[in-house]
């Protein structure tokens, strides 16, 4: 994916730090293992741990 049109991005305010995508690190990722762990991880931040992940 090209990721250029994101360089005009500041990520979290800091110029200079550029977008990166996960499977940069993580070559075996996509999107039906990421999302499971990562709506984990965001709900209990939320103090809401609790939920069913449901695929299409």
């Amino acid at each position: 994916m090209d990721l250029s049109p994101f360089l005009r991005i500041n990520p979290c305010g800091y110029a200079g730090m550029e977008m990166a995508k996960i499977s940069q690190w993580k070559p075996e990722a996509t999107t039906n293992n990421i999302a499971p762990r990562l709506l984990e991880n965001i709900l209990a931040l939320l103090n809401n741990p609790d939920f069913e992940y449901i695929t299409a």
